[in-house]
């Protein structure tokens, strides 16, 4: 397969753009480096797979990025507010994004980082002088080893109530999330 290398490296590659990502993104930026994110899904994909009214526990102030404040409706955020958030900071900052680039080997550091990646049918090899981590924890479920968990209808994610129309259900967790999906499919 052929490889296709990127012209010139980048100052820093970030894996991962979500949030964090467009955090480092941004701060890059503001700081006059060349910048490029890199994430196998949709930028912000972490946020995308949230309940559509799923209100935040945080303050407004730990969602800002860059310096750029947040714009609410209300004393704490949702997931619409969060998404046009962050969605406004890379438009604010031109943070350059390569999304459903897939990284397929860990950075390689000689005098400087490459890393390989797949887009579509094709290879890359991007080289950059430095590398951001930001991969999230979302994509990774913490699983419980139990008998059951592996069947089409257990879920590691909750995002609506609609699917589970007329269904039993149990929720295993015990904080905010849990209370607000619990009390969402009571509803």
């Amino acid at each position: 397969m052929n490889v296709d290398v990127a012209a010139d490296p980048t100052d820093l590659l970030v894996v991962g753009a979500g949030p964090t990502g467009i955090a480092i993104g941004a701060e890059a930026r503001a700081a006059g480096l060349d910048v490029m994110l890199l994430d196998r899904v949709p930028m912000l994909s972490n946020l995308l797979e949230v309940p559509t009214y799923m209100t935040f526990f945080t303050t407004r102030d730990l969602l800002e990025v860059a310096g750029s404040p947040v714009a609410l409706r209300h004393d704490k955020p949702d997931r619409r507010e969060a998404i046009a958030h962050y969605q406004s900071v890379a438009r604010q900052f031109q943070i350059p994004a390569a999304a459903h680039d897939a990284v397929l080997e860990p950075p390689r550091s000689d005098a400087g980082f490459e890393i390989k990646t797949r887009c579509g049918g094709g290879e890359r090899l991007r080289q950059s002088r430095a590398v951001a981590l930001a991969t999230g924890y979302f994509h990774r479920p913490r699983r419980l080893s139990v008998p059951g968990e592996d069947e089409p209808w257990v879920h590691s994610r909750y995002v609506e109530p609609y699917g589970h129309f007329g269904e039993s259900v149990v929720i295993v967790g015990g904080g905010n999330s849990a209370a607000e999906t619990a009390l969402d499919l009571w509803r």
